[in-house]
């Protein structure tokens, strides 16, 4: 709507200056604890009503922490039109113009990528990256201060973005502050403290780290990299991560073509903080074990959508071309990934999330690794090529499992 009434005041003579300003608001307890996780469920979300308003109020006296608001780069409509759709100027008299259809959904992706570079960590959504990255959703608290430490070091080295923002004060008192506000919980142990999130808890904290996760998704892509392989060269590395990460991009609004001038500022920064250590050409995964413990916890922040993504492919490939449908393919990925998830413990429902396997789909059809034909997915060499590069991602005993999984 907004697009249409820009279009035609640039045909009135007296065009309209016009921007979309990109703001992110980051929480750090959100009022809508128990219907977030109700529709994450299958729930249907509930109609307000004036008695839905007043049991709102007697909430209000629990503790909420704070609320930051951070405002991105603005988005002038008209240089951007002039730069992206050149010509949209040229017939005024159309109702709805061609490039119209077009220019929506690119301004929609651009301005989601805009807000993302605002985004802001604070305690909780740091918290709930480390935590939910936990086979079992329980950590050492020395280990989460040490994690803690380490993600808000990777974002000063590599800013997500120009306007992204870091709480103040320390890990130990962003964990004391999450404990505090209810979202997680603190066991007292001898040899150490260990903080533990119950299935309740985990579900809701998937909402904050989500928020955030594209923030570290290149640093969790790398280290994954070097889950089993110790050592990479640039070109090995970029070869291997070449195939998903378009896809990842798309996922969580990032740039596609970033990752050629992103990925060696990163590797370098995981060497700043002692997880990679530079060896000639290439690099190595550090030798001490709290290191090593450190990469494969961050690792594990993109380990659900390359597992995602590889199902997928297992199951397309394992049919010849022009077998499965989109509906098809993304039924039978969501019945493996809910058979996974509950064989690993990671009964968390974003993960075997129907609308992801669709949103992968049709990914891979922007991409060019498939095509659809007469209600048929088609695919060639490219795809089995691409899919054994990210293959060699995984280390042999997870694939074991992906292919077994994968073969009902």
């Amino acid at each position: 709507m907004t697009l249409r009434s820009f279009y035609r005041s640039a045909g009135s003579g007296n065009p309209t200056r016009l921007a979309f300003i990109p703001v992110y608001i980051g929480y750090e307890r959100i009022i809508e604890n128990a219907s977030y996780q109700r529709e994450m469920r299958g729930g249907k979300k509930r109609k307000e009503t004036p008695w839905a308003l007043l049991r709102v109020v007697g909430q209000l006296r629990q503790p909420f922490g704070k609320v930051a608001v951070n405002v991105g780069e603005p988005l002038l409509l008209g240089p951007y039109l002039d730069a992206g759709t050149p010509g949209w100027r040229d017939d005024i008299s159309q109702a709805k113009p061609a490039w119209l259809s077009q220019a929506v959904p690119r301004i929609g992706d651009e301005l989601s990528r805009r807000i993302n570079a605002a985004a802001a960590l604070n305690p909780v959504n740091l918290v709930a990256l480390v935590l939910l990255a936990t086979p079992h959703h329980a950590i050492e608290a020395s280990l989460m201060s040490r994690q803690l430490a380490l993600l808000a070091a990777l974002q000063r080295h590599c800013p997500g973005g120009e306007h992204t923002s870091l709480p103040q004060g320390e890990p130990e008192q962003w964990i004391d502050h999450v404990v505090a506000l209810g979202m997680i919980e603190r066991r007292p142990h001898p040899l150490g403290d260990i903080l533990t999130a119950t299935a309740e808890q985990a579900s809701l904290l998937v909402w904050y780290r989500n928020n955030v996760l594209h923030l570290f998704a290149l640093a969790g892509l790398a280290a994954f990299a070097f889950r089993h392989a110790p050592r990479h060269d640039l070109d090995t590395l970029l070869a291997r991560l070449a195939p998903p990460w378009p896809i990842l991009a798309r996922e969580l609004f990032l740039e596609p073509s970033a990752l050629s001038q992103a990925l060696p500022k990163m590797l370098d920064a995981l060497c700043a903080e002692g997880l990679l250590e530079r060896r000639g050409s290439g690099w190595q995964r550090a030798e001490a074990l709290e290191a090593g413990e450190q990469l494969h916890l961050l690792g594990r922040l993109m380990q659900p959508s390359l597992e995602r993504g590889y199902l997928l492919l297992a199951i397309l490939l394992d049919q010849a071309p022009g077998k499965l449908g989109r509906e098809a393919l993304a039924e039978r990925s969501q019945q493996l990934a809910e058979r996974l998830a509950l064989l690993s413990g990671r009964d968390a429902p974003e993960f075997f999330d129907r609308k992801l396997f669709a949103s992968l789909i049709e990914s891979l059809e922007t991409e060019g690794w498939i095509w659809e034909e007469d209600g048929l997915l088609w695919y060639d060499e490219r795809l089995r090529r691409a899919a054994q590069q990210t293959g060699e991602l995984f280390d042999p005993a997870l694939r074991h499992r992906l292919q077994l999984v994968s073969h009902g």
